[in-house]
């Protein structure tokens, strides 16, 4: 069993289980990058730009709805991003502390993405057949 920290909290991970977590945190972290900026752009383009003349006539309900969607949205990207970085730091010492799971573990993820692609393309060749 290994202890990793970060913002306060503690994970015990068994040996045998420190690739298969490491892998899995560096997918996990794809995803909410992924999220956290299509979510990012969406709060910019919509709650900001497609309501500015709304926002322009301070005092209207519009503009509060606006505000108060951009606050909720801006909360819930900042949620993410404390995500992101506790799954980071939990990663960044795994690799730290045991350099050949991180080697394996990259070699994985590398394996996983190249079949991945493999299959989507072959999707995409039958649908344009």
């Amino acid at each position: 069993m290994h202890k990793f920290t970060s913002e306060n909290l503690a994970f015990t991970i068994p040996k045998e289980k420190l690739l298969e977590v490491h892998v899995d945190i560096s997918f996990r972290i794809y995803d909410l990058i992924a999220s956290y900026s299509e979510f990012g752009s969406h709060i910019c383009s919509k709650y900001m730009l497609d309501n500015y003349q709304n926002v322009l006539q301070l005092g209207s309900s519009e503009a509060h709805e606006a505000m108060v969607e951009s606050v909720k949205a801006v909360y819930n990207l900042d949620k993410i991003r404390r995500e992101i970085r506790i799954l980071a730091d939990i990663k960044e010492q795994i690799e730290r502390k045991f350099p050949q799971v991180a080697k394996e573990g990259e070699k994985q993820i590398g394996e996983i993405i190249h079949a991945n692609m493999q299959t989507l393309e072959g999707h995409l060749s039958e649908n344009q057949e």
